[in-house]
């Protein structure tokens, strides 16, 4: 069997101590509609398998799984102070100044957007659906940074990993209501539009003063590129999941 596939970030490459990877769909042992690395134990795919393909993942990369917090991901703007491993519940977002603990969410569409500070040695890792997005998410982890932890925008990186794309993400009024029009665009349909979140989160952290130039968005779309990535909006409830995953070691 090939060894877990994963992507990396370039901004983080000149930080040795810093480990910030995110799973593709290769190399795990799940099958049929799941086939590949599926790492949700919140899908119907076999759970032995999945805590397999998380085991493979987490030895790969060199992260114990006993130093791994998560959050339970319910579509909010909450964001949880992460001091030791676990369930951060009631929550989409974690931040730790802790070393050798590991942050960790799953995506299957929504953005992994992940944060770094090398003067202050914090990380954080957040969740990003248009739910998210909308409520301020990625403000308020800034804002939790900023105040909490007394750190300057100037000193953080950012990274906006694997998700749904504009020309993917078509919604309805319900949703487009909420965005500027300048992340809108012409649907065929009259009363749709497209969707660009990842210029959206983008934008956000630029507002929150994080220097354009440290902020990576890898402009990839889990929809489209069915052969390395999940994607519910695709596969609805047969999808999997990656795991991305955040941490400074000692």
């Amino acid at each position: 069997m090939a060894p877990p596939s994963v992507i990396t970030f370039s901004i983080f490459q000149q930080f040795p101590y810093l480990t910030c990877v995110f799973s593709t769909r290769h190399g795990g042992e799940s099958t049929g509609m799941y086939a590949g690395q599926n790492m949700g134990l919140n899908t119907g795919d076999d759970r032995r398998i999945v805590t397999n393909n998380r085991r493979r993942f987490f030895t790969a990369a060199s992260v114990p799984e006993t130093q791994i917090a998560f959050s339970d991901q319910i579509h909010s703007s909450n964001i949880s102070i992460a001091d030791l491993p676990g369930l951060y519940r009631e929550s989409d977002g974690l931040i730790t100044k802790e070393k050798n603990l590991f942050l960790a969410i799953q995506t299957a569409d929504c953005f992994p957007v992940f944060l770094f500070s090398p003067h202050d040695q914090i990380v954080s890792v957040i969740h990003t659906g248009w739910r998210g997005a909308k409520a301020g998410i990625i403000a308020k982890a800034c804002e939790t940074i900023f105040s909490g932890f007394q750190i300057q925008p100037a000193n953080l990186y950012a990274a906006i990993g694997p998700g749904i794309q504009k020309e993917c993400f078509e919604v309805g009024p319900d949703v487009s209501r909420h965005y500027p029009d300048q992340f809108l665009s012409l649907h065929h349909d009259p009363a749709k539009r497209y969707l660009d979140l990842a210029g959206f989160i983008k934008n956000t952290l630029i507002q929150q003063g994080i220097p354009g130039r440290q902020i990576e968005d890898q402009g990839i779309c889990t929809v489209c590129d069915r052969d390395r990535f999940y994607s519910f909006r695709r596969d609805k409830e047969k999808s999997g999941r990656m795991i991305g995953i955040i941490g400074i070691r000692s």
